[in-house]
């Protein structure tokens, strides 16, 4: 009876040492870093492309008239009044036409490209329409102030002249209907050249 209680005896753990121990417990292990190999090669950059390299900047009043040379706009009426007279849109001097119908592919004179125009079946339906309403016109006309004249000269001179019309207007209709998609920039004549109020530098040859 004279041996004390173990379990009285045993006394409780300190606050400081049950701390450290929480706090110990509470600290996480810092990943470890990964060995680097220092023989493994390094990455390879991506060439840049000479082409872009040597392409010169523009920079200032350089970028600006740049820009606006692209936006440009081209004079509807004068491009019209050059087409309809079978002349280059862009310069007014060289011929638009080889022969009769037969668009060149570039001016003589400034070098402008002609060959994307696309006129197609237009300048038929217009030289139609045009000599249709002046044809008619003249035969109600002289219908109306003369009804004596015989059949036959009504034969002979509205079929002759209904030709030599369409024969005239054909090939400047044509010419005015490309001049109007050239000041448009339709079908490829979107792309920068000169003003279109004078002629256009002739592209040096390689």
């Amino acid at each position: 009876g004279l041996e004390p209680n173990v379990r009285a005896t045993k006394k409780p753990l300190p606050k400081a040492k049950r701390a450290g121990q929480s706090l110990q417990a509470c600290v996480q292990t810092p990943p470890r870093r990964k060995n680097i190999n220092r023989d493994d090669p390094a990455p390879i950059a991506p060439k840049a492309d000479p082409r872009v390299l040597n392409q010169p900047k523009l920079t200032g009043e350089a970028m600006t008239a740049d820009l606006t040379s692209e936006k440009k706009e081209r004079n509807i009426w004068l491009s019209l009044k050059r087409g309809f007279g079978q002349k280059c849109p862009n310069c007014g001097k060289g011929a638009m036409y080889g022969r009769y119908l037969k668009v060149n592919a570039s001016c003589a004179a400034c070098g402008e490209e002609l060959h994307h125009q696309r006129a197609d079946d237009a300048p038929p339906y217009l030289t139609i329409f045009v000599v249709g309403h002046i044809i008619g016109a003249s035969m109600l006309l002289v219908e109306e102030y003369d009804d004596t004249l015989p059949i036959w000269i009504h034969s002979l001179v509205w079929p002759i002249l209904t030709v030599l019309l369409s024969l005239y207007f054909l090939p400047r209709l044509k010419g005015a209907l490309i001049a109007y998609q050239w000041a448009l920039r339709m079908h490829g004549f979107d792309h920068q050249h000169s003003d279109e109020t004078g002629p256009a530098s002739v592209p040096s040859k390689a």
